[in-house]
């Protein structure tokens, strides 16, 4: 099990584990994670964030680390790009990589000033639970391939009425 320390702190409703982002992340009976500096970086940013987004770091770097693959940091650019779409795609009621004005995730990242080599998106509908989303990304290959994916070094993720999104850039 892994416990993560820092500035933040979430708890897990259900259970007892201690979970938390920009700190250490320590390992008990598991070596995925040695090493690691940190989840999610910039408290700053990260205090304001609810707590799916901050749950949704978590478990895509565990997944990463158990995959002997580096951290993504959570980028606030990137995070504004997932917000604004999980946002539109419930208010214009639709579910899509590509919005209605026909603009993808390319787009909304060039239209952010976003600069990439390698862009990918994951999005989800109707999960309740950032556990939830993360199980269906992670039983899909695509969804599964853009999580682990090396070229990947930053994340952004957005959460708005069970509608989740992750962007990943490098």
């Amino acid at each position: 099990m892994k416990t993560l320390i820092s500035n933040y702190f979430y708890v897990h409703v259900l259970g007892v584990l201690l979970w938390g982002c920009n700190g250490s992340v320590l390992t008990s009976n598991d070596s995925a994670g040695e090493g690691a500096s940190s989840l999610c970086s910039d408290a700053s940013f990260n205090s304001d964030l609810n707590p799916n987004v901050l749950e949704i770091c978590i478990l895509t770097n565990i997944e990463r680390a158990n995959a002997d693959k580096e951290y993504l940091t959570l980028d606030e650019a990137l995070s504004s790009v997932a917000q604004a779409h999980a946002e539109d795609m419930v208010n214009r009621a639709f579910f899509s990589h590509t919005n209605p004005d026909g603009l993808s995730a390319f787009d909304r990242l060039s239209n952010a000033g976003i600069s990439y080599q390698a862009a990918a998106e994951n999005i989800a509908a109707g999960q309740t639970s950032a556990e939830l989303a993360m199980d269906g990304w992670m039983n899909s290959p695509g969804h599964k391939s853009n999580i682990l994916g090396e070229t990947y070094t930053k994340i952004g993720i957005g959460y708005y009425q069970n509608y989740w999104v992750q962007v990943f850039t490098n």
